[in-house]
């Protein structure tokens, strides 16, 4: 006579062992593609915060730059500014520049030759300024580019001989977490003896991405 346990026992372990075994497997899968999708969310919140953080950074050093840029403009009311003084960040002629117009000085690091300046914050400034002409000497629009506006005439005085000069003053700061800006601004500056009679001018601002 036939054991019927033994009949039970032989007939059920290949299929339901079977079964457990390709749940598990998709159960693994399912858990390395969750794996893999928090990852991928982690990475991208990351990116988000620095993102913002660098955003939050670039907003808040204008306010560094623009201090920066009316520094040079002490600078150059009473400094001569028909030859180089390397020590305050100037220059009477355009210098070697890169292709998003940054001087070569300032993308070392430390910038080279530049005028350094600290805030409160404890961010490094580097500013310099060039004077927008082919090579140092007197100002005149043989190497120089003219600040004449075309709203302003002086009687008797040609464009040839406009006692204005255009600077670029361009702007680094060196803020937390590595960050570093670029700005950039071309003003006019009046030579005497026209102090008074004409005014300065800011005429462009820029950030520069590098």
């Amino acid at each position: 006579m036939a054991n019927p346990l033994a009949h039970k026992h032989c007939s059920r372990p290949f299929g339901s062992t079977h079964q457990r075994g390709v749940i598990l497997f998709i159960t693994l899968i399912i858990m390395v593609l969750m794996s893999l999708a928090c990852v991928t969310l982690m990475r991208s919140v990351d990116m988000a915060v620095i993102a913002v953080g660098n955003l939050a950074f670039r907003q808040a050093a204008q306010a560094p730059a623009f201090w920066a840029i009316d520094d040079s403009l002490v600078f150059l009311e009473t400094a001569d500014t028909s030859a180089n003084s390397p020590p305050q960040g100037y220059y009477a002629s355009l210098q070697e520049s890169n292709s998003t117009g940054i001087p070569v000085f300032l993308t070392a690091s430390p910038p080279e030759n530049a005028k350094i300046l600290i805030d409160r914050a404890g961010n490094t400034i580097y500013y310099l300024i060039e004077r927008m002409c082919l090579h140092d000497g007197s100002p005149d629009t043989s190497h120089c580019l003219s600040g004449m506006l075309p709203d302003e005439t002086i009687a008797g005085l040609s464009r040839s001989d406009f006692p204005a000069a255009l600077y670029r003053i361009t702007v680094r700061v060196n803020g937390p977490r590595h960050t570093t800006i670029y700005m950039q601004a071309v003003v006019r500056h009046v030579e005497p003896p026209f102090i008074g009679v004409l005014k300065n001018r800011r005429l462009n601002t820029r950030f520069i991405d590098f």
